[in-house]
C-alpha cells in the first residue's frame, strides 16, 4: 500500500528534523544516512531515494531551517532598523542554540565551489534578505539614497560568515559570539545610515553597549 501524501510529508518532516538534530549533536563528521535513518525510523535505501547524499539533506534540512527565519521575521512585523536588529539577532542565535549544526554548514560552505548547491542554499537566500531589508530601509529614508543595496548586502553576508569562521577557529568564544555578531553586522551599517535620524541613535546605542 503506497503511502498517502499526507504521510509522505510527514515523514519528509521527520527525516528533516532528526537530520538537524543529529547534525547538532554529531557534527558534519559523526552523522552517518545510516544512523540517521535508523533515527528517523525509515529503511537506509528509503533515504537515499528521497536523497542522494548526506550533503543533499543537510542543504534541505538548512532550507527548511532558513525559510523559519523568514517567517519568524515576519510574525514579528517589523521594519526598518528593528528588522534588521531582529534579523542579526535571531542568525546569531541559530549559532549559540546549535554549534555543531553552525559548524557543519560552514564547513559546506567554506568548501564549496560556485555553483555548489550549498552556495545557492545558503548564500542566495541570505543576500536576498539582506537586499530586500536594505532596500525598505532605504525607501523610509535610513539609509543615504546613493547606497548600492547589492554591495552593502554582499558585506553583511561576507562579514556573517567571516564572523562564524573567526568563532569556528576559536578567536570567540560561543558566549561572545551573538553580541560580537550583531556589533559587527551594526558597524558595517552605521557608515550608510542617515545622521541624525532615530536608527543611527539605536545604532550607536547598540554598539556601545
Amino acid at each position: 500500500m503506497s503511502s498517502t501524501p499526507s504521510n509522505q510529508t510527514t515523514r519528509r518532516e521527520r527525516i528533516l528534523r532528526t537530520a538537524r538534530e543529529q547534525l547538532a549533536k554529531l557534527g558534519y563528521d559523526g552523522l552517518s544516512m545510516r544512523d540517521l535513518a535508523a533515527a528517523a525510523g525509515v529503511a537506509t535505501t528509503t533515504l537515499y531515494n528521497l536523497y542522494q547524499s548526506k550533503d543533499e539533506l543537510i542543504l534541505e534540512a538548512t532550507r527548511e531551517l532558513l525559510n523559519d527565519l523568514a517567517g519568524q521575521l515576519q510574525k514579528q512585523n517589523l521594519a526598518g532598523i528593528d528588522l534588521f536588529i531582529a534579523s542579526a539577532k535571531i542568525a546569531a542565535d541559530i549559532v549559540v542554540d546549535n554549534p555543531a549544526y553552525a559548524k557543519a554548514m560552514a564547513t559546506m560552505l567554506f568548501n564549496a565551489k560556485p555553483a555548489d548547491a550549498s552556495v545557492i542554499t545558503i548564500l542566495t537566500p541570505m543576500m536576498m534578505l539582506y537586499q530586500e531589508m536594505l532596500n525598505g530601509m532605504r525607501a523610509e529614508g535610513i539609509l543615504l539614497s546613493e547606497t548600492d543595496v547589492t554591495y552593502l548586502a554582499r558585506r553583511l553576508v561576507a562579514d556573517r560568515w567571516a564572523t562564524i569562521l573567526i568563532w569556528k577557529q576559536g578567536y570567540i568564544a560561543l558566549h561572545d559570539y551573538k553580541q560580537e555578531s550583531i556589533q559587527a553586522q551594526l558597524a558595517i551599517l552605521k557608515a550608510f545610515i542617515v545622521k541624525g535620524s532615530q536608527a543611527e541613535t539605536t545604532v550607536k546605542k547598540m554598539l556601545s553597549e
